[in-house]
């Protein structure tokens, strides 16, 4: 004989388990169709949530003789160890159907803070929340120990990251996407994916990459256009690179006859033609020297001659535009070098040579008084030693 109803288990189908706290009982009761009038009271299948319970049905598999011999009359829920049932249903005025929740408050009203409402796992699990297919397949799971959510496709990961708060996966012979779509084509609306710092926020120490819309047109923002995509960071700088050979950049297509350029560990390599006139910015730095050995700018006359001027700059020097021909001039202090400059060959700028050491004839002194020595020098006669057949000699080597 049953004087209480059951208000603390469930049956799972093998013994009776114990109800979770908040959770609900669904009793369902029998009346034996003989003259003893029993009533028989089976545990309900489910460790229910009240949605669960109201939607719960008569369990299968009852003992035989409560299967042959009774009629099904009702149905109890009750909170686990209330005192007074939640709801009484009869079998000769409802169909068990399930009722839809209307306020989440129905789950033992505890999940309300003001107007938020909370769905609280029974315990922290890396599965607490889950939302499965219909064959049991779990396709979303909220991990409330690390805080993280796992989107499940078909296949297993050889690793999920421990760190990530989103994981997703799937096997497909296509694109497995994270898509993220601005539907507006107002003039500064775009769509972006955002990794900020610790000390970011909407405007600084950020990095985006996006796309802008079909209709953008911002006055602050002209480094691209309408349908442009885009990678900067805000309040910081930007590294682009790879672990492994190369980068490329590509324009106009996707095979590799569209790479432009490859930026390797030897260094850039540029595909076609580089034109100078397109480079452009101050006199300082590397994009000076690419531009002063590829053509300089439209401005550049031609035979300018670049040189470096100063640490890390480049100078052209402007090309000798006279119909005089000129030398470059330059004179270096002994540890560094000096600006060159156009100039005309003087006297000065070559020493006298002796035929001695060259082999070719010396400077002429402009002096009638001497004569050439043997040595390769100039020299006035000596007074003494002098015959006159010396001298006509001499008179006449003159002539």
């Amino acid at each position: 004989m049953v004087t209480q109803y059951d208000n603390t288990h469930y049956d799972d189908g093998t013994n009776a388990q114990t109800l979770t706290g908040g959770n609900y009982a669904a009793l369902f009761f029998y009346r034996e169709v003989s003259n003893d009038k029993t009533v028989f009271m089976v545990l309900g299948g489910g460790d229910y949530s009240l949605a669960q319970a109201q939607a719960s049905t008569p369990p299968s598999g009852l003992p035989a003789y409560i299967g042959n011999h009774t009629l099904l009359i009702g149905r109890m829920i009750v909170l686990k160890s209330a005192t007074s049932a939640t709801q009484i249903d009869s079998a000769f005025t409802t169909v068990f159907a399930s009722t839809p929740v209307s306020d989440h408050n129905q789950l033992s009203n505890r999940d309300v803070i003001g107007n938020h409402q909370r769905l609280i796992p029974v315990t922290d699990s890396d599965d607490a929340i889950q939302i499965t297919k219909a064959d049991g397949t779990p396709v979303f799971n909220v991990d409330t120990v690390d805080s993280s959510i796992y989107v499940s496709g078909v296949g297993t990961p050889p690793a999920v990251f421990a760190d990530a708060k989103f994981n997703a996966w799937d096997t497909t012979n296509s694109w497995v996407q994270n898509n993220i779509q601005n539907l507006s084509n107002g003039a500064t609306a775009s769509a972006d994916h955002i990794a900020t710092n610790d000390i970011g926020d909407d405007t600084n120490h950020f990095i985006d990459m996006g796309i802008n819309s079909s209709g953008w047109s911002s006055a602050g923002w002209t480094i691209n256009g309408a349908s442009d995509g885009y990678i900067y960071t805000a309040g910081g700088n930007t590294a682009v690179g790879t672990t492994s050979n190369y980068v490329d950049i590509f324009t106009n297509g996707l095979l590799a006859a569209n790479r432009v350029a490859r930026f390797s560990s030897t260094g850039l390599s540029v595909t076609g033609t580089v034109a100078g006139s397109n480079l452009s910015g101050s006199n300082t730095g590397d994009q000076t020297k690419i531009q002063n050995l590829i053509g300089g700018n439209n401005t550049t006359q031609l035979g300018s001659i670049p040189y470096q001027s100063n640490t890390d700059t480049t100078t052209l020097l402007t090309p000798n535009t006279t119909i005089q021909k000129k030398f470059l001039r330059q004179t270096g202090t002994g540890s560094n070098g000096a600006a060159p400059a156009w100039d005309t060959i003087v006297v000065g700028d070559i020493p006298n040579m002796t035929a001695t050491a060259t082999g070719m004839p010396p400077t002429t002194p402009n002096d009638t008084a001497k004569f050439l020595r043997g040595d390769g020098t100039w020299a006035a006669p000596a007074a003494s030693g002098l015959n006159q057949q010396q001298i006509m000699a001499i008179s006449s080597m003159r002539v």
